[in-house]
């Protein structure tokens, strides 16, 4: 009597449990379920908000990762971007040496947007993989106040950083 009574308990719930199983499945493998994926990101200091960026494979080099990020200058004065950014990944380590474009340094005016192509080698990234990348970006202020009277152009030390957090869906 005790074994009919479990197997009837197995067979009624058990459908329930594979029910349920087959339900998630779908929920997952349609992205319903999007609150799996990181959500995608672009983050760096009130005063140079970030409000457009992608993250790509180049299609003619295969290993290259591209970022672009798209930075507004919110100082209310001329910033001078330095001619070393660096890249590095989530888990703390450097990203060897990037390629920038457009050659820097680069005086970048206040209020005005700068787009920022950063191309580096990463075998391992494919399409549809989460791209997570902070960016250090070096600049110097370039306030009348604080420049004295010397062309900003001219500027060749950077003592200011920047750093960004970049959380993008690469795409192929």
């Amino acid at each position: 009597m005790r074994a009919q009574a479990s197997m009837e308990y197995l067979m009624t719930y058990s459908w329930a449990f594979i029910a349920l199983f087959v339900v998630i499945a779908l929920l997952v493998s349609t992205s319903a379920m999007g609150a799996f994926r990181p959500q995608e990101t672009c983050v760096f200091t009130p005063d140079f908000p970030c409000y457009s960026y992608v993250s790509y494979i180049q299609s003619a080099a295969p290993h290259n990762a591209v970022v672009t990020v798209n930075l507004t200058n919110g100082f209310g004065y001329d910033i001078n971007i330095g001619p070393d950014i660096t890249l590095t990944r989530a888990d703390g380590q450097p990203i060897g040496t990037p390629t920038v474009e457009p050659i820097l340094p680069k005086i970048v005016s206040a209020n005005s947007r700068q787009g920022i192509r950063i191309v580096y080698e990463d075998a391992n990234l494919r399409a549809g993989d989460t791209n997570e990348v902070l960016i250090t970006i070096n600049y110097a202020n370039c306030a009348p106040q604080v420049l004295n009277g010397i062309d900003c152009a001219v500027i060749t030390s950077y003592p200011h950083k920047i750093t960004g957090k970049v959380v993008a869906i690469v795409v192929g």
